[in-house]
């Protein structure tokens, strides 16, 4: 059995496993959608497309992707808690949205106990990522690049203020 396979499979029990009162003969009675807390076409987005099928075969009811960006991930999160507990919405998360995002901006109103962990779909690897032709081949480099130029400053991506990767940077940065 593929470990993608089993994956589905484990992700499927803990779905039963979160709709209450539903029974395995009657969940789900509808698609159920699978809530991505960022836009498409980025890791989070390929990573639930793949569990998509498979998931959908298992269940026995299409399984669809729902990509909502915005607020470190912390807006998706929200409208999953703002769903009926059925089990037909199931959210995509991490610890960036559940945990991180409450305690970086005190709009947002969830806490990480509000969520349950149902089974680890991914493990995802930060890296730094720079143009070619910067004269740092290493995070070292990069630091001493940076300080070597106070007065130009390096930019940097990331997805959103509070989240995981723009704190980390600040650390970096400091």
């Amino acid at each position: 059995m593929n470990t993608l396979f089993q994956r589905s499979r484990l992700l499927l029990c803990g779905l039963l496993l979160a709709t209450g009162a539903a029974s395995a003969q009657t969940y789900p009675t509808k698609p159920v959608t699978l809530m991505v807390p960022y836009p498409a076409g980025g890791p989070s987005d390929a990573t639930a497309r793949i569990f998509t099928t498979p998931l959908g075969k298992e269940l026995g009811q299409q399984v669809l992707v729902d990509n909502l960006g915005g607020v470190s991930g912390a807006l998706a999160a929200q409208k999953v808690l703002a769903a009926p507990a059925d089990g037909h919405m199931i959210f995509q998360g991490s610890p960036n949205e559940t945990i991180l995002s409450p305690l970086a901006n005190a709009a947002v109103k969830l806490k990480a106990e509000d969520f349950r962990l149902v089974h680890p779909v991914a493990d995802a690897v930060m890296v730094f990522v720079a143009r070619k032709d910067l004269p740092a081949n290493n995070v070292d480099e990069l630091i001493a690049l940076a300080r070597k130029s106070p007065d130009q400053p390096l930019s940097y991506g990331s997805v959103g203020i509070g989240s995981l990767y723009h704190l980390l940077l600040e650390k970096v940065q400091q």
